[in-house]
């Protein structure tokens, strides 16, 4: 009893389904051929490969009036791949040490002029080295069908088609896109800083900033510890007798990647701090000393420069609003400073990235 194989009967269907698109099509139709040795992959090895780069069937896919014309050849050592696309009028010339390379490379340029949007796999096609069955053949509109050659009427709905890249050597080297990653990538950055403010301490004064922050872009998370250096603060009515102030602080901020341009780089980012404000009396015979607690919001932005894959430097300018303002004053002597509700500040800072 005659058993029909699977390949045969999956070949001759997807055959049957050119042809009548092709007979139910508009007219101005263009001829599909291919040729190749014997031994080679076949015609029906190369539609089920471009079917399956596309992820869908070639009569969704093709756009009217699109055809594609292939020859594989021997030639020198190798083997020669002859593509001619139309209606763009384009031929490529790919040549591979194997017939099934050369068949492969010849599958992604007809895949890509289909759907230049196509992602394209990193590794092997998997043509195979022997060609598959040889369906049974069918009445054809135009000229013979030679050895291993196939021809049909084709106008299918679909995307117009496409310039294609510069000329290929082989299918891996064809386009640069890779699959998209199932998961995402995390960059840390190791950030040192100096910083100078005015607001909540005296006058104006300088501190230093360490920090480290996870992103993910466009997103950033940071965390930092911040110290103001000592600012001494007489009392209005004699020099003589103030308090010395400084501040240990802690701070988290959100930044967002603005833009980014050659090598520099545009954020902005919202923060909140929380600290504590110290404050040692001067000039008195008993002087005390005491701490309260700050906190603030705050909203900036940070301009950066990259030195290279490992290093950049940046400009930090941030406002921030008190929340929590703390009040240091000398007993019987008066009030010796009142946080601002507004601090500005500036930070010179170094990051590393890994």
């Amino acid at each position: 009893m005659f058993r029909p194989d699977f390949d045969t009967v999956r070949s001759v269907t997807r055959r049957c389904l050119w042809l009548g698109a092709g007979l139910l099509a508009m007219p101005s139709t263009r001829s599909n051929a291919w040729t190749a040795p014997a031994g080679c992959p076949t015609y029906a090895d190369a539609l089920d490969g471009i079917e399956r780069l596309l992820g869908r069937s070639l009569s969704s896919a093709v756009a009217p009036g699109f055809s594609a014309d292939v020859r594989i050849a021997p030639h020198g050592d190798g083997y020669q791949a002859h593509v001619l696309l139309r209606p763009v009028g384009s031929e490529r010339v790919l040549d591979a040490a194997e017939c099934r390379l050369a068949v492969a490379a010849a599958i992604v340029v007809v895949t890509v002029a289909i759907d230049p949007a196509v992602r394209l796999p990193s590794g092997d096609l998997n043509v195979p080295d022997t060609p598959s069955p040889t369906p049974p053949p069918l009445p054809e509109p135009a000229r013979p069908d030679p050895a291993n050659t196939n021809e049909l009427e084709t106008t299918v709905p679909g995307e117009q088609p496409t310039a294609l890249d510069p000329p290929l050597t082989s299918p891996r080297t064809t386009r640069s896109t890779e699959p998209e990653s199932s998961t995402t990538a995390l960059d840390v950055e190791l950030v040192a800083g100096v910083l100078a403010s005015a607001g909540t301490l005296p006058l104006v004064g300088l501190g230093a900033s360490v920090g480290g922050a996870l992103r993910s872009q466009p997103w950033q998370v940071e965390l930092s510890l911040e110290y103001s250096f000592p600012r001494e603060q007489p009392l209005p009515a004699s020099a003589s007798f103030g308090g010395d102030l400084d501040r240990l602080a802690g701070a988290l901020s959100v930044a967002y990647r603005i833009h980014e341009v050659d090598s520099w780089i545009f954020d902005g980012f919202v923060s909140a701090h929380i600290g504590l404000v110290r404050g040692r009396g001067f000039g008195v015979s008993r002087p005390g000393e005491g701490s309260d607690f700050w906190l603030a919001s705050g909203l900036g932005g940070r301009a950066a420069y990259r030195l290279g894959s490992l290093l950049s430097i940046g400009l930090v300018l941030e406002g921030l609003v008190s929340l929590l303002r703390p009040v240091f004053a000398l007993e019987g002597l008066g009030l010796v400073h009142e946080s601002s509700l507004f601090e500005g500040r500036t930070t010179l800072e170094v990051r590393l990235h890994f």
